[in-house]
């Protein structure tokens, strides 16, 4: 993909989203670089980058037919995925019109197999068993029921598929969309509070939109739905703990795991933040 195949029609859908996106979704947009042209190519690379650890994470030999992406906004690793699984089809649900409106004509400029729908994640409307691979990154915390989401891409997925898994662990005392320190397991009234004291309340109806998911939680609806499931946040912490980690969102653990390293108890204190369930952000792969 390069910008040059940006089309006219392109930019004028992304100049549409831009002006409505931070009041949906994307508190915090930045145009990156200043223009539609070099935003894109930055988070095209981007989305292929998070498309590289998704391969990773699974089997060497695993090629799916067909792909999802669960909230898809405007598409990038939809895009990133139909390069990489070229023989695939991928397709997408996404509430927002706009966002999807920006999808489809990046599809076409760049002429990849990439199917963008609007839609959400509690009723999907494709056939039981369609997709090898579902994608779900970032997308759970939003959704307005938990529980039907993880049912709908369960019955959605085929028995040798996988689904990616990656949102906020809202045991982490931080939340990310408002950018705010909080006190975990209070609710949404204390990061309300909180986001005032911190100067950010101008976002407190943000607060709405979000559903604070746990790996305790989560792993309760795994199970529920037999889903077999591997934490791959704890593989992240381990890894950290051996130096092997590459690891961007855990920077902070990463070189606090290095610094008690060198007193030969960094494999005691990631046994103790596994057990906890401390740490930012929870990643995971399942199959049925």
């Amino acid at each position: 993909m390069g910008t040059n195949n940006l089309s006219e029609s392109s930019i004028a859908v992304w100049k549409k989203w831009i002006d409505v996106t931070r009041s949906r979704c994307h508190l915090h947009f930045i145009l990156n670089g200043g223009e539609i042209a070099s935003h894109v190519d930055c988070c095209s690379k981007s989305a292929g980058e998070t498309i590289k650890r998704v391969v990773l994470d699974l089997p060497d030999d695993f090629k799916p037919k067909r792909v999802l992406e669960v909230g898809a906004s405007v598409g990038f690793n939809c895009l990133a995925l139909a390069a990489h699984y070229k023989e695939a089809e991928v397709y997408s649900v996404e509430p927002d019109e706009d966002a999807v409106e920006v999808a489809k004509s990046m599809a076409q400029d760049y002429e990849l197999n990439y199917i963008p729908t609007v839609g959400v994640g509690e009723v999907m409307g494709y056939p039981d068993g369609f997709f090898d691979l579902i994608v779900c990154h970032t997308v759970i915390e939003h959704v307005k029921n938990v529980e039907s989401t993880v049912k709908e891409m369960t019955r959605v997925l085929s028995t040798n598929g996988f689904v990616h898994l990656e949102a906020p662990n809202y045991l982490w005392p931080y939340e990310p969309h408002l950018d705010v320190w909080c006190v975990p397991l209070l609710g949404k009234k204390s990061v309300r509070l909180l986001s005032f004291l911190q100067g950010k309340h101008k976002d407190n109806w943000y607060v709405e939109h979000l559903r604070f998911v746990t790996p305790g939680k989560l792993e309760k609806l795994f199970s529920v739905n037999e889903l077999a499931w591997e934490n791959r946040s704890e593989a992240k912490l381990r890894n950290a703990a051996n130096g092997t980690a590459d690891i961007k969102m855990y920077g902070f653990a990463s070189s606090v795991i290095a610094f008690f390293g060198r007193f030969g108890i960094s494999k005691i204190l990631v046994s103790v933040i596994g057990k906890l369930r401390l740490y930012p952000s929870v990643l995971y792969t399942l199959r049925k």
